[in-house]
């Protein structure tokens, strides 16, 4: 799995591809995770590291996810899915051969 805070490889085809086949899976941390202090991203990520291996533990391969930003009590409390367009991706990669 890979654990980041950048929410473009969702949208770049080749990363988009290699996601696809290699089977990872990606955990993208909402956009303000970066601009935080060490020891918030710490923190954030300790309070939903149990959340986090869950959906790692039952997603499938290829999949990708978002913590949204804050505790549940501030959110909605869930991982979201993202939705990647595997087919666009080819496409796209395809056309620049």
């Amino acid at each position: 799995a890979i654990v980041g805070a950048d929410m473009a490889m969702t949208k770049r085809p080749h990363e988009i591809a290699a996601i696809n086949e290699t089977g990872l899976r990606i955990i993208i941390l909402d956009e303000r995770w970066p601009r935080q202090k060490k020891n918030v991203q710490i923190s954030f990520l300790f309070y939903w590291w149990p959340a986090i291996e869950n959906i790692l533990s039952t997603a499938g391969a290829g999949k990708c996810f978002k913590v949204p930003w804050g505790w549940p009590a501030d959110t909605d409390g869930q991982i979201k899915p993202i939705a990647v367009d595997l087919q666009k991706a080819y496409k796209q990669i395809k056309k620049q051969k």
